[in-house]
């Protein structure tokens, strides 16, 4: 009986063939999507480990990161020169100006809350504001 055998896959369609103006188009959606990809996930990893919605701080993520938290910020740091690259208009994200940022030698990140007293705001180490690379 026919209708218990099994069926035969249909034959794929051949790929349709471009002008060369089509495959541009295709591309130019490519290149701008992947500068899109690249900006939101950024921006997303930026956001959740800075704000996080389940109220885990950036010290207890830096915690865990250990010593691939350097590595993170350096990332950061690139991704947002090669977005502001390519597009001049792109306005950095900026880690917060109530914390100061230490990248430590093994590759660890130390994040202290800056005290504010009557002198200003002063961070752990005696710097004003946030030091450190920007980003994550």
């Amino acid at each position: 009986m026919s209708l218990i055998n099994p069926i035969t896959p249909p034959t794929p369609l051949p790929p349709p063939i471009l002008t060369p103006a089509q495959a541009y188009t295709n591309a130019k959606r490519m290149a701008t999507n992947m500068y899109q990809q690249l900006l939101n996930a950024h921006t997303q990893l930026f956001n959740y480990l800075w704000n996080n919605p389940n109220g885990v701080t950036i010290e207890q993520f830096m915690t865990q990161y250990g010593t691939d938290a350097a590595t993170l910020f350096s990332l950061s740091s690139q991704i947002q020169t090669l977005l502001g690259t390519v597009n001049p208009a792109y306005v950095p994200l900026n880690t917060p100006s109530n914390v100061t940022i230490t990248v430590n030698a093994d590759g660890t990140v130390t994040i202290t809350p800056v005290v504010t007293g009557p002198t200003g705001a002063i961070g752990a180490s005696g710097a004003s504001g946030a030091t450190g690379p920007t980003g994550p």
